[in-house]
């Protein structure tokens, strides 16, 4: 997790659930389609066509 993400999540007292983490590359040429994953220290998130937004 990037170390501003982490340290906002200390002061703020939250936690965040790297198993519900999603990815999605967006971009205007359907010829430059991405499935890079996103490698984090402990977790790799893997590209998706589609992902859910949950409430806050």
């Amino acid at each position: 997790m990037d170390q501003k993400a982490e340290q906002w999540a200390v002061k703020h007292g939250s936690q965040f659930a790297p198993a519900k983490y999603e990815l999605v590359h967006f971009t205007r040429d359907p010829r430059k389609n991405s499935t890079h994953a996103l490698r984090l220290p402990h977790a790799t998130i893997e590209a998706s066509t589609s992902c859910r937004y949950l409430a806050i």
